[in-house]
Formats: C-alpha cells, sequence, structure tokens
C-alpha cells in the first residue's frame, strides 16, 4: 500500500498488486489439482475427505482475495450498507483509477483499533470501541447478509471522530437469507 496524491490534491491510498502474483498463484493451484488427482488415483483418502470440493473452495476464495476487483465492489457494498451509520466508516474508492492491478481508495487519517494508548490520548473509550466492533460485526451479518471475513487491526482504523473504519476488504462474505433469518429470530 502507497499514499499518494491525484492531480486535484485529495490523499489516496493504493494498493497494488505484486507483478505475476497471479500467475504464480494459478500454477501453485494446478500443481495442488494434479495432487489431488495422483491422491484420488491411489488412495480413498481424496474422495472421502472431498478434496476435490475442498481445493475448488479454496481457489475460488484465494482467487477473490486477490482480486483488486473484488475487493473493489467488497468496499461499495459496504459503502452502500453503511452509508447512514454514525458508527462506522467505508472509505471512497476511486473507481477511475482502479483496475485489477491497482484500487485507488480514500486517505483515511485513523488510529490502529489495537492502539488503546492512542485510543486513550484523544479521549476515545477503547471499551466503547470494542463494544461498536462488536455490533457492526454482527449487523454486517444479521441486516446485510455481507460481512468483513478478515477484520484484525491492520484492516481497521478509528478515526478520531470514534468511527470504525474498515479500511481493506478482500476477503467478505455473504451470509444466506435464511440462516440469518433464524439466527435474528432467536436471538
Amino acid at each position: 500500500m502507497y499514499k499518494a496524491v491525484l492531480a486535484d490534491g485529495t490523499d489516496v491510498i493504493l494498493k497494488i498488486k505484486k507483478p505475476d502474483v497471479q500467475t504464480l498463484i494459478e500454477d501453485d493451484l494446478l500443481l495442488i489439482k494434479d495432487l489431488e488427482k495422483l491422491v484420488s488415483s491411489y488412495s480413498e483418502i481424496g474422495e472421502k475427505l472431498n478434496l476435490k470440493q475442498a481445493i475448488s473452495t479454496f481457489e475460488k476464495s484465494l482467487l477473490e482475495e486477490v482480486s483488486l476487483i473484488n475487493e473493489k465492489e467488497n468496499i461499495l457494498q459496504f459503502r452502500r450498507n453503511f452509508k447512514n451509520s454514525k458508527e462506522t466508516y467505508v472509505p471512497k474508492v476511486y473507481e477511475d483509477y482502479s483496475n485489477n492491478n491497482v484500487l485507488c481508495m480514500e486517505f483515511i487519517e485513523g488510529i490502529k483499533v489495537t492502539d488503546t494508548k492512542t485510543l486513550l490520548e484523544y479521549d476515545i473509550d477503547p471499551v466503547y470501541i470494542s463494544e461498536t466492533g462488536l455490533r457492526l460485526f454482527v449487523s454486517q451479518i444479521l441486516d446485510y447478509g455481507f460481512f468483513h471475513a478478515d477484520p484484525h487491526a491492520g484492516n481497521i482504523l478509528v478515526k478520531k471522530t470514534e468511527k470504525w473504519c474498515s479500511s481493506i476488504l478482500g476477503l467478505s462474505e455473504r451470509f444466506r437469507r435464511m440462516i440469518r433469518k433464524s439466527w435474528k429470530t432467536s436471538l
């Protein structure tokens, strides 16, 4: 990730995919698939463990995670979902400057969610931030069925206005409507 400035003076962050990473991943996936075929042809364990399906699921997740187009779409979905939230902020994406190799998004000045000392220096209550994070995560699942699947300190900042800011959304998942409905009724 790199900090940059647009021609109009706007501070942005550029997430740039490493050269050849897509090719390396695809080559590795081919190797894994070949190994699965070998294991499955000489052993019953491949079928018992459903290795083919597991590898297919792994491949889908991995390719989605390295897709900056997918990450851009995830950010846009989160912006729509939380556009009226008083507790969270999702950075703007500059679509004209984004593609599958570069993601250009708004630079956010923030504090790592785990940096308790700095939070306290700005009179931000870490307990409040933790409770807000839990509410937001539950809301992502139950209200929208679309959630941040990799929420760690490197992906989440706290703005000085006490808003959560999810900055990296490469791994996001959808929760089926039926499961959400049953969870809501059981709570």
